[in-house]
């Protein structure tokens, strides 16, 4: 056989590993419903549509209000909140957070809030623009401390 032709059939076996092997982690992760809670709708657009994209539901709020209702109607297993949602601030859910029992992830243009939000439970903190890898690993950890 020549040699291109078992490189090739070496790089598809190689594929068809990754892929299979990349598959059965997807369907042994639960699909999470995760709340975010941020002033900009284009953040929460970017939000969904990677939610939806990697089989997880999106809930949005684009209040502190909004947010304590979705909150209390429970069913929801992760929060990212904005420092920052309008006038208020979204270290005001955290003691929501903690009455429920609900794992929350804290997240800022301004990486000096990443200390607060540690410092008050947050599981991580991730400084907007973040990356979909970069959110992804950490719902992935978050999973695995639940």
């Amino acid at each position: 056989m020549p040699a291109a032709r078992v490189l090739l059939l070496t790089q598809k076996v190689c594929y068809d590993m990754k892929y299979r092997s990349m598959n059965n982690v997807d369907k042994k992760r639960r699909a999470m419903k995760i709340l975010f809670v941020d002033d900009e709708p284009f953040i929460l657009r970017f939000s969904q549509r990677f939610c939806k994209a990697v089989g997880h539901e999106c809930v949005t709020a684009q209040t502190v209000e909004e947010a304590e209702k979705i909150i209390k109607a429970n069913g929801i297993d992760l929060a990212v909140f904005d420092t920052e949602i309008g006038r208020r601030k979204g270290f005001e859910l955290v003691g929501l957070c903690k009455e429920v029992g609900l794992s929350f992830i804290g997240s800022s243009t301004d990486a000096t809030y990443k200390y607060q939000w540690l410092d008050l439970g947050a599981l991580y903190f991730l400084e907007k623009p973040y990356r979909k890898s970069e959110f992804n690993a950490m719902i992935e950890a978050s999973q695995k401390k639940s």
